[in-house]
Formats: C-alpha cells, sequence, structure tokens
C-alpha cells in the first residue's frame, strides 16, 4: 500500500543524499567537490530524516535536529517586500 510522505522529509533526504556522495551546492549551480561518505553506512543525519519519514508521530522529538525552528518575525518578514 501507499504511504503519502511529507514534501519536506523528501527534500530532506535528497539533499542529505547529495551530501553522501559528494555533491555540493553552490552560487555556480551543483558540483562534486565534497569528500563522499566511503563507510559504505548512511550517516547519522540520512538515518534520522528516514526515520522520522517513516513515522512522523512517533518520531516528532528528532525534528528539531533536521529542521531548525525559525523565529515567527523573521518568518513573516519574507514576503515583506511585496507589501
Amino acid at each position: 500500500s501507499y504511504k503519502k510522505v511529507q514534501q519536506k522529509y523528501i527534500k530532506a533526504y535528497y539533499a542529505e543524499a547529495g551530501c553522501e556522495i559528494g555533491l555540493m551546492d553552490t552560487p555556480n549551480g551543483i558540483i562534486f567537490g565534497a569528500p563522499p561518505n566511503l563507510s559504505g553506512k548512511p550517516s547519522k543525519k540520512l538515518l534520522i530524516i528516514m526515520k522520522i519519514a517513516e513515522n512522523p508521530s512517533a518520531s516528532a522529538h528528532l525534528e528539531d535536529l533536521i529542521f531548525p525552528k525559525v523565529d515567527r518575525r523573521f518568518e513573516n518578514m519574507k514576503f515583506s517586500h511585496v507589501a
């Protein structure tokens, strides 16, 4: 059966998986440049992302490790230039 996963978890997974193979996001685009994870095992951060995506309600306490809290005042200012 199909299980719906929130898009923020999918984005976090792909971003971290890219880091695992040595991808870097630069002002000129994505390049291979970081040292890849050669251990053959996923990093702790990638394992946490997979655990949260699998069961978000049971892993809510881990979410702060991946998605840091943003000050509500700063978040509300992101569209202030439009007003």
